[in-house]
Parts: structure tokens; C-alpha cells; sequence
């Protein structure tokens, strides 16, 4: 929690794409401790909007073949 590798910005926000990343990161420079800037890339989430429903379909399946 205090010096993630990753920060992933996923749901409905991730639409807003790159001019919220670049948003994200501006402030992330501005607020964050040297050693966690170094460290952390902070990025989009593959599955954006979609994750949700994937996860929920994943496990629908897994407990239909029960």
C-alpha cells in the first residue's frame, strides 16, 4: 500500500484513456515520495469497463459445472 509496483486505473473511468492517465500522473509527480515515483508505473486496466463482467462470467462458469 505504501510502495506499490503498480497503480491500475480500471472501470468506467478508463475510458477517458490517456488524457486521464496523463492527469493521474501530473499529480502523481507532484504529490508522491521520490522513492514510490521511481518505482510505481501507474496504467490503464487491459480489460477497462469489461473486468466486471468477465470476473462475474468467469464464476458463473466455475459453478455450473459443479
Amino acid at each position: 500500500m505504501l510502495n506499490p509496483s503498480d497503480i491500475v486505473i480500471g472501470g468506467g473511468v478508463s475510458a477517458a484513456g490517456e488524457f486521464l492517465l496523463d492527469q493521474v500522473r501530473h499529480y502523481f509527480e507532484q504529490f508522491s515520495f521520490p522513492q514510490v515515483r521511481q518505482s510505481t508505473r501507474i496504467k490503464l486496466a487491459q480489460l477497462g469497463n469489461d473486468a466486471g463482467i468477465i470476473g462475474a462470467s468467469s464464476l458463473a462458469r466455475q459453478f455450473s459445472k459443479k
